[in-house]
This record gives C-alpha cells, sequence and structure tokens, in this order.
C-alpha cells in the first residue's frame, strides 16, 4: 500500500504514516486529540478560551481530527479502488475455467470414443455418463458463494460442453492423414439444440444444490448426497440394461463407479455423524 501522510494543519507530518504507522505513533495521535478533547471541556467549565483549543507543541483538535478523516478516507478509497480492479480478474478467471473444465468434459467424452484401448473405454464409459456431466454442474456450483452465479456458469459450461461433444462426435479418425467429417452435420447440430438445451435447463438446479451442498452439518448432508445417488443410480440401470452388449472394461468401470459412490456417500454420512458427536460431548453441561 502506498505510503500516506497525516496532514495536520495543512503542515505534512511525514512520521504519521498509512500503512506504515506503529503502535507508539498512532498512540501519540489519539492522546494529542484527547488532550485537545479535555482542553475544549476545561474551557466549557468557564477558563478562557485560548488558541482556539490548541494544545502546547501540539497540533490543534480541528487539525488532527481532519488530519485523520482524511487519511482514513484516503486509505479506505485506495483499498476499495484496488479491489474493485481484482474483482472483475477474478470474475473473468472464474468464469474461464468453469467454461474450459465444460470444453475438457466435452472434448474427453468425444476423443475417448475413439480409443480401443482399455483405458479409453473405461474413460469414455465415465465422461459418456450423465453422472458425470452432472457432477460437473455440482462441483461449479458449489465452488461459487453467490446462488446467482452457481446457477447461470453450470448452464452455459453444460451447453458449451455438449456443443463441444457432438462437434467432435461428428468427425472420425478415418485416416492418418488427419481429421475428415463425417457425414451427418445435421444430425449433430440437431443433437447439440435438443441437449443443449435440456442441459442448459437441468445445470441451472443442479448447481444450484451444489451451493446449498456448502451449508455445514445435516442442512447439507442430501445435497452433498446427490452426486453420489445418481452416479450409483445410473451405473446400476447401465448394468441392467446394457451389460450384455458392454464391454469387459466398460463392466469394470460401472461396478467401480458404483463402489466408490457407495464409499463416497459413507465417509459423507460419518462426518457428520462424527462432527454432531464431537459437538455433543463438548457441550456444556446445564445443570
Amino acid at each position: 500500500m502506498a505510503s500516506r501522510s497525516l496532514n495536520f494543519g495543512g503542515k505534512p507530518n511525514s512520521v504519521h504514516q498509512i500503512g506504515s504507522i506503529n503502535q507508539p505513533e498512532c498512540s501519540s495521535v489519539a492522546f494529542h486529540w484527547i488532550d485537545c478533547r479535555r482542553s475544549f471541556v476545561e474551557d466549557a467549565t468557564g477558563n478562557p478560551i485560548h488558541e482556539r483549543g490548541v494544545v502546547k507543541g501540539h497540533p490543534s483538535c480541528a487539525d488532527v481530527t481532519v488530519g485523520l478523516a482524511r487519511a482514513v478516507s484516503a486509505g479506505v478509497q485506495e483499498g476499495w479502488g484496488r479491489e474493485n480492479m481484482n474483482f472483475p480478474r477474478a470474475r473473468a478467471a472464474s468464469l474461464a475455467v468453469s467454461l474450459g473444465a465444460a470444453l475438457a468434459l466435452g472434448l474427453l467424452g468425444a476423443v475417448s470414443e475413439k480409443w480401443d484401448n482399455p483405458a479409453g473405454v473405461a474413460a469414455n464409459a465415465v465422461f459418456s455418463g450423465g453422472w458425470s456431466w452432472a457432477c460437473y454442474a455440482f462441483l461449479v456450483g458449489y465452488f461459487r458463494r453467490s446462488k446467482i452465479e452457481s446457477a447461470l456458469l453450470p448452464s452455459f459450461g453444460l451447453a458449451v460442453g455438449v456443443a463441444t461433444y457432438y462437434l467432435l462426435k461428428d468427425f472420425s479418425h478415418a485416416a492418418p492423414n488427419g481429421w475428415e467429417a463425417g457425414a451427418s452435420g445435421e444430425g449433430s447440430i440437431s443433437k447439440i439444440l435438443v441437449w443443449g438445451t435440456l442441459a442448459f435447463v437441468f445445470g441451472a438446479p443442479v448447481g444450484f444444490f451444489g451451493n446449498l451442498a456448502r451449508v455445514p452439518g445435516v442442512g447439507g448432508l442430501f445435497f452433498r448426497l446427490l452426486i453420489p445417488l445418481v452416479a450409483f443410480y445410473e451405473t446400476s440401470m447401465r448394468l441392467a440394461v446394457e451389460a450384455r452388449g458392454a464391454g469387459s472394461a466398460v463392466i469394470i468401470t460401472w461396478n467401480a463407479v458404483r463402489l466408490i459412490a457407495v464409499a463416497v456417500a459413507f465417509v459423507l454420512v460419518g462426518h457428520v455423524v462424527r462432527s454432531w458427536w464431537n459437538a455433543r460431548r463438548t457441550r456444556p453441561i446445564e445443570v
């Protein structure tokens, strides 16, 4: 912070500076002001007023008060100016991170379909699932303090991710020369419109639930359990319906997701129970 000197009676005082003022100097200014106030009280009792309440060797009360007010005002305005300058940058950075994560989600979901190895098949089973997209919207809302932003950012992010997913999915890695466009451009556009609209609509409540999950204790437990429940339900339904046509890598991935979802749910519930028990033990006994 830039140093600003207090101006008492039009004379700069380089000793008392905002940002570098120490305790003895601050106390000295305070005592000067208190002495001036005392002199005014004494004058009110009937003593004659001498030099408008100026204490010998010190600035007048009016000069000290005005100087303090000017210094504090300048410091506050300077702090607000830096905060206002940093606020748009932080807002732009958070927006770029959320949209970049959505772009990466759509990119990985489309590109992983071109991989024939078990790792690529497992990645595609994760990134093509609806629970992973819901997890993205939930986390974006969770890390936003504003409830409005926690609803808007996931919606725009999911729309960007869906558009990226279907645009890249429309391309096939047919030759070693590079990527060439497929013949289903119109179908991809219609899918982008349909699924992008649905993603935009459902992204807002999921992000808002993520923001509500910030509530500590039992109040936010249900919202924190939302993504594990969605992941467990979706993978269980896919195992019941699509297990015959799926490969071993996909089945293993779905079972792993189910186990991880159950483990995360137990950890979340156990954390709340433990916090409640510790608070009950440390609570003082009322007689």
